[in-house]
């Protein structure tokens, strides 16, 4: 009966331990097709955790690596994957086909995209392309801080340009930039004097009459160039003064039909160039308007002459008895 039972004894082990394998078998591959259906990379660490001998795990750690590079673009997820990861294979794994992802971008023409580049340089020194890549990140960052500089536009946003990238590429560029804006703001606030001819080289000085009269005040939130040109086909100017805001200044003219045109702003800048080789305008909030055409006569009374005189007051007043015409440029040069 010894003998008997030794024999059945090992016909069982050997009948149950056949099952058992092919159990471990369908489970391994019942995991990675779960995994597979998911195709994501929570669900093929599942499966490396859950199998780290299975049949699978080389596939499901490639999975891994490529679904990270893959979804880069789309949130931080590559930097936390590097920089947490305990399996060191799947890190290997991803950096890799990094340098996979750079020889394609470099076949096709395309870009590698910057975290991808941040990536490589800040986990795979050893790389193929690292020094080069290195450099490309330095470039792309140093393009970035230019960009943000020219768009905030500012001197400080200039200055730190250049203290943070002292040799940068767009350094010419920067203290470029920095002179001009000196130069344009050097004048901000500048004005002149309510009337002053900032155009006589062109226009010529104003005359002196005691007859008729443009008087204008400048009592809005701006400081105003008036030109008054005779209403003819010839628009010659017959006189033209700066008025400061809160100040007024009169035109002195002879009878005649004239046209009186406005040129607003602030900051005065004498070294700023319009057309037909005027020079000297405001830096900023321009605005041009101007008037019908008026006719300023003398009346005899026999015993005295009486002159035509013409005021403008420019104020925003609701209901007045003034409504300025908007203008162009050329309308008033």
């Amino acid at each position: 009966m010894t003998g008997i039972y030794a024999v059945i004894s090992l016909v069982l082990c050997i009948h149950f331990g056949i099952p058992a394998a092919s159990k471990a078998y369908d489970s391994d591959r019942f995991a990675i097709n779960e995994a597979l259906k998911s195709d994501n990379i929570i669900s093929y660490k599942k499966y490396v955790n859950s199998f780290p001998e299975g049949r699978y795990v080389e596939d499901a750690l490639d999975s891994i690596a490529a679904k990270v590079l893959i979804n880069v673009g789309h949130s931080n997820e590559l930097y936390t994957f590097l920089d947490t990861c305990s399996r060191s294979e799947i890190v290997e794994r991803a950096l890799l086909l990094l340098d996979d992802n750079y020889d394609n971008c470099v076949k096709y023409g395309h870009q590698m995209p910057k975290e991808l580049i941040v990536a490589y340089v800040r986990h795979y020194q050893t790389g193929l392309h690292y020094e080069e890549l290195k450099q490309s990140l330095m470039n792309l960052e140093d393009d970035e801080a230019y960009e943000f500089a020219v768009k905030v536009g500012t001197l400080g946003s200039y200055t730190n340009y250049l203290e943070e990238h002292p040799t940068g590429i767009h350094r010419k560029d920067i203290l470029n930039l920095i002179t001009q804006y000196k130069i344009q703001h050097k004048y901000d606030g500048n004005y002149l004097s309510s009337g002053s001819q900032p155009y006589a080289k062109v226009y010529g000085n104003n005359g002196h009459y005691d007859q008729c009269a443009i008087t204008v005040g400048a009592y809005g939130n701006s400081d105003v160039v008036v030109v008054v040109k005779h209403n003819n086909k010839y628009g010659k100017v017959a006189g033209h003064a700066y008025i400061h805001q809160g100040g007024s200044y009169s035109i002195s003219l002879t009878p005649g039909t004239y046209q009186t045109f406005f040129y607003y702003g602030s900051s005065w800048n004498p070294h700023k160039k319009l057309d037909n080789g005027l020079v000297g305008g405001f830096m900023y909030d321009e605005e041009y308007g101007k008037d019908n055409p008026v006719y300023l006569g003398v009346k005899d009374f026999g015993y005295y002459v009486s002159y035509d005189e013409l005021s403008y007051s420019l104020r925003e007043v609701v209901g007045g008895n003034f409504s300025m015409q908007k203008a162009s440029r050329t309308d008033v040069f």
